[in-house]
């Protein structure tokens, strides 16, 4: 976060214009004004500020300008030479002075007190001043370079002017050492964070595993590690997969640095392999991000037909032919300059990511932009504001799954120790309006009812109210899966598998505006079998949690139509079982009339079902009204659950 300093010093003598207009040519004077000595000592101070010896140069400007105030090449060479010398409030003075003795001599000399002023971190007088130039200058190249530094300054001073909250901190533990540490990355479920450590000149990847919100245990990735560099990451939401660069590689390597990707396979890591030519180009590839379902990959590239510069494209993965070529994102992200380091949070709509080219404070600001999945489009690049981004360059950013902390890497420890120039991770509340949506996770475990083993069963995502996409995937061996889930919408969770009848689950996160504990799920899959003839026992009962009714009403609503679906498709795949839907109530309203409501509705769904091709014979019902409940009444999530439509294998 090193400031920039512009160099200006000879740039007003560069482009020194030679003939005055009458309306101050009998004010200020020109080197033909000069007496030899004075002429002498001004050629002098040029030579010695050129050979880099300021105190010099200047003193002997000074002597000139005392003998002939209003010789102004010497006010305004002397007035760069003292921001060379970074004494920014002389050399305001300064090119004040000059402007003053003739306001129309040279635009340059506007330019040039805009660049100091901006130094002087004096915002609004710096875009005045790039105006000024621009209103007077016939150079259009570098009106143009002008209008965005006018621009740029502007922002500052709004910026400045209405700061955003930023108390960053250190992150504890054996996180940040003697090394550098940087691109810190938290897993969804917040107890990990990979970050990337450089030893000698030696990157590689370390772990470091979070308790009641400190950091513990700090340990190398073994598998992943070797004696090349191992850079920028990413890893899936299941902590099972990781993306990073590496650059270099001769034997496997596409271009100067390429994306490459390893499984954990048990509890060992798979040998890294390059993404291929789909995903990496000849040029330079890096920087990846994977959006939390594992089905788009944000990165940085230099490839060709971008905007400019380094570009940030995506990739989808589809289940038949992996990875589709990149697409480069809009305009509302990419510019002619650079774009860099994406962040996509695990609500897959807020992206984060650093560039040189959008306004800004610096070199490089963080920018964020979120995905409107109604229009497929983004919204136009937001600055994260000030003192997040500085007068210096920024790095990448990560959030926490929650939304509420930012992870950065910075060499900030060096204003307050010269000899620490290294690079440490630090954390940071991040303000409300910059956070992505609200979001929270499930995580299943799924076996098998009888047996207890783990099934690698398919599971699906549908949005019941709400604007996102379904997301869908497979369990991995061991059973599991984690998926994110946004709040302020419904979900339907289906878990299915050849041979076992669906498990279903519903989300209702509608309305929800604070953090949200995510769903932990032990699920068990009911193999698609006709009970034991011998103990004429019927199945366990499965509850369809995605039936849905108006209240005291017998009518299905559209958003049941998921769930049935997915039955009758088991119905079809498994054409030997039968199955008895039964209805329940709460314990509102009279008995007699739940008994009535309970068999309604177990009918309307054994009707439905019959609509979609399964044979009357193999559906039965029965409605058991308010007899069985299985949560207390007293409340209304109770009376909510036992309210439940369910079935049985017959």
């Amino acid at each position: 976060m090193k400031k920039r300093l512009t160099k200006i010093g000879l740039l007003v003598g560069i482009i020194m214009i030679t003939v005055l207009s009458t309306s101050y040519a009998q004010v200020v004077k020109s080197r033909k004004d000069l007496d030899k000595k004075s002429l002498k000592n001004y050629k002098k101070a040029i030579s010695e500020g050129r050979n880099g010896k300021f105190d010099k140069s200047l003193k002997l400007y000074d002597k000139v300008l005392k003998k002939h105030p209003m010789f102004i090449d010497a006010q305004l060479r002397k007035a760069g030479m003292l921001h060379n010398m970074e004494k920014f409030d002389l050399s305001a003075k300064a090119f004040e002075d000059a402007i003053a003795m003739a306001p129309e001599y040279d635009p340059q000399m506007y330019y040039s007190l805009a660049i100091v002023y901006r130094d002087l971190k004096n915002y609004d007088l710096a875009a005045r001043n790039f105006q000024f130039y621009i209103d007077k200058s016939n150079d259009e190249k570098r009106k143009i370079r002008a209008a965005d530094l006018r621009d740029r300054a502007a922002f500052a001073h709004e910026a400045t002017t209405n700061p955003v909250p930023f108390d960053p901190k250190k992150v504890g533990g054996d996180v940040c050492s003697d090394y550098s540490e940087y691109a810190p990355m938290m897993n969804i479920e917040g107890d990990r964070m990979i970050f990337t450590r450089r030893v000698g000149g030696q990157e590689d990847f370390y772990i470091a595993e979070v308790k009641d919100g400190e950091f513990i245990r700090v340990a190398e990735i073994e598998g992943l590690n070797t004696p090349q560099n191992e850079g920028i990451h990413t890893i899936s939401a299941d902590g099972r997969t990781m993306i990073f660069t590496a650059c270099d590689r001769r034997k496997t390597g596409i271009g100067s640095c390429d994306l490459y990707y390893a499984n954990l396979d048990s509890d060992y890591w798979t040998i890294p392999s390059n993404m291929g030519k789909v995903v990496n180009s000849v040029l330079w590839d890096s920087q990846p991000s994977l959006s939390a379902d594992g089905k788009t990959l944000f990165f940085s590239s230099g490839r060709q037909d971008g905007y400019g510069g380094n570009d940030i494209w995506m990739t989808t993965k589809t289940d038949s032919s992996g990875w589709l070529f990149p697409t480069l994102l809009p305009e509302e992200i990419n510019t002619s300059g650079n774009e860099e380091s994406p962040f996509i949070h695990p609500d897959g709509q807020t992206l984060y990511f650093r560039s040189d080219k959008h306004i800004g404070m610096g070199g490089y600001d963080i920018f964020y932009s979120r995905y409107i999945d109604s229009t497929n489009t983004w919204t136009p690049a937001k600055n994260i504001g000030y003192p997040i981004n500085t007068e210096g360059s920024e790095g990448a950013l990560s959030v926490s799954l929650d939304g509420t902390t930012a992870y950065f890497a910075s060499d900030m420890a060096y204003l307050d120790d010269k000899s620490n120039a290294n690079l440490d991770i630090y954390s940071f509340k991040l303000y409300p309006e910059a956070r992505p949506r609200l979001t929270t996770f499930v995580k299943a475990q799924i076996k098998d009812r009888e047996t207890g083993l783990p099934l690698s069963a398919d599971y699906r995502i549908e949005v019941l109210t709400g604007q996102s996409s379904p997301s869908y995937g497979k369990a991995d061996e061991r059973g599991s899966f984690i998926n994110s889930l946004l709040t302020n919408q419904s979900y339907a969770l289906f878990v299915t598998m050849d041979g076992y009848v669906h498990h279903s689950e519903n989300f209702d996160l509608v309305g929800v505006q604070d953090a949200i504990n995510p769903y932990i799920l032990d699920i068990e899959l009911t193999q698609a079998k006709l009970p034991d003839a011998n103990t004429q026992v019927s199945s366990e009962p499965i509850v369809l949690n995605n039936i849905f009714f108006d209240s005291g009403q017998a009518t299905l609503k559209p958003a049941s139509d998921f769930e049935l679906n997915t039955l009758a498709q088991d119905l079809k795949d498994n054409p030997s079982i039968k199955i008895q839907i039964i209805g329940h109530t709460d314990n509102v309203g009279t008995e007699n009339d739940n008994q009535k409501l309970s068999e309604a509705r177990a009918k309307a769904v054994a009707a439905a079902l019959v609509s979609r091709g399964i044979d009357y014979s193999r559906v039965s019902y029965l409605g058991l009204g308010e007899s069985q409940p299985i949560a207390d009444n007293d409340t209304e999530s109770g009376r909510k659950k036992n309210r439940r439509t369910e079935f049985i294998l017959k």
